[in-house]
């Protein structure tokens, strides 16, 4: 043991002797001169449908779950015993199939809605249902029947954790009804406290002739909150059927209608990004690829826009779209970055792929149409597109990013 200690500390002496004699490396920054310039271009913004950053976050959008789609699956996926599970198919990474499955319940489609009597315990019959459908993009609505209450019904939504509003604001709402039983019935929209104290309020007569109605009103409040709940008051009488429920502040950014918050937009602005980057992010890529972002579903009328479940854990309702992407590349004078698919859905989800040319191709047009809708002129089809939807000059963009995170030889062929 004690010739292990004598050579161990020799060694030790001999290692410390060499190292001191060792030249020392000295780096020195003289801060008085410039020399390579970065370009601005280098510093941009990438935003995702993620955590909420859109739907409750940048989205202006007040109600959660506004179409009573939440509980819609996933495309490219089935419902058993529990689970959406994806279809069995190679994996682009190494031929694998990953039997991708997430756990699935119809409660998703009451997300952010409660029903309920104003007065005592029962709970009214309701239901979510495809019977009446409003359109193809939002088929399910909800199926309330009235004469089942004790009393008269609310039905009410909390937003994102919470409605927040400001002292003096006016916010813009809508809804829309189906009914053959209320005849010249009246329904409150109603703004309420945490007590539900009405806050705010609007009356609306009931239209009754055999097809969907749009109601629309503004709020102007008196107080600031932030953990008010909209509803809608009804009468314990007939049969309703609800669906698309939506409000904006009116004080959006730009005063866009279907706009962004105005502070989360200014402090983004702020920031002085060269480019803005959209849609993602994995949700290019999708659980599988039909699940994947098509853009051509995120722009026109909301109420149109189907939505889509995405791989982060909730539906996105597409309202901060396309366009409204290019809309905000513009108002903030930024460069745009369109990200496309690359033919292959997410690796670390099903990572299914297409690989055929007809297939390839039709990925590759759906590229050219974003371009296309950007860039193009108003007698080119998508160009017209957009300026049916409000724009008629290009937008700024610049940057088009062909897929995500991919990898392999798959993914440099496509």
């Amino acid at each position: 043991m004690k010739t292990w200690v004598k050579t161990m500390v020799q060694f030790g002496g001999l290692f410390s002797l060499l190292s001191c004699n060792q030249p020392i490396d000295v780096v020195t920054i003289d801060l008085s001169k410039e020399e390579a310039e970065i370009p601005s271009s280098l510093y941009g913004i990438f935003f995702e449908e993620i955590t909420h950053s859109g739907d409750g976050g940048l989205y202006a959008e007040m109600i959660r779950n506004r179409g009573f789609e939440d509980g819609t699956l996933p495309s490219g996926t089935v419902l058993k015993d529990g689970k959406a599970i994806a279809k069995p198919l190679h994996c682009y990474s190494n031929d694998s199939i990953n039997h991708f499955s997430i756990a699935w319940s119809d409660s998703l489609f009451m997300e952010g809605w409660e029903v309920k009597c104003i007065s005592g315990t029962t709970v009214p019959s309701y239901k979510i249902t495809e019977e009446k459908p409003l359109n193809s993009a939002t088929p399910h609505s909800l199926f309330v029947n009235l004469g089942a209450s004790v009393s008269d019904v609310l039905v009410m939504n909390a937003g994102y954790w919470g409605i927040a509003v400001t002292e003096g604001q006016k916010y813009n709402f809508q809804f829309h009804l189906f009914t053959e039983e209320l005849r010249n019935a009246v329904v409150k929209a109603v703004l309420l406290d945490r007590e539900e104290q009405v806050v705010a309020s609007e009356e609306f007569r009931v239209v009754q002739d055999g097809s969907w109605n749009r109601y629309e009103g503004t709020f102007t409040v008196d107080v600031t909150a932030n953990d008010l709940r909209f509803a809608l008051l009804l009468p314990h009488k007939g049969k309703v059927y609800i669906d698309f429920v939506s409000m904006f502040p009116e004080n959006t950014f730009r005063g866009h209608k279907n706009g962004l918050r105005k502070d989360v937009a200014e402090m983004l602005e702020s920031l002085h990004p060269d480019f803005v980057r959209w849609p993602g992010g994995c949700i290019v890529e999708g659980l599988t690829m039909d699940n994947r972002v098509k853009w051509k579903e995120t722009i026109g009328d909301i109420v149109e826009r189907p939505g889509e479940y995405n791989l982060w854990g909730y539906r996105s309702t597409y309202g901060f779209g396309y366009h409204e992407f290019l809309q905000f590349c513009e108002d903030i004078d930024a460069d745009g970055m369109f990200v496309c698919n690359a033919g292959m859905s997410c690796l670390f989800r099903n990572g299914d792929y297409w690989n055929g040319e007809h297939q390839i191709n039709d990925l590759i047009q759906e590229a050219l149409d974003a371009i296309e809708y950007a860039l193009g002129d108003t007698t080119t089809t998508y160009g017209k597109k957009r300026a049916e939807n409000g724009h008629a000059k290009p937008f700024p963009l610049k940057y088009v990013e062909v897929g995500n995170e991919n990898i392999g030889l798959r993914y440099v062929k496509n």
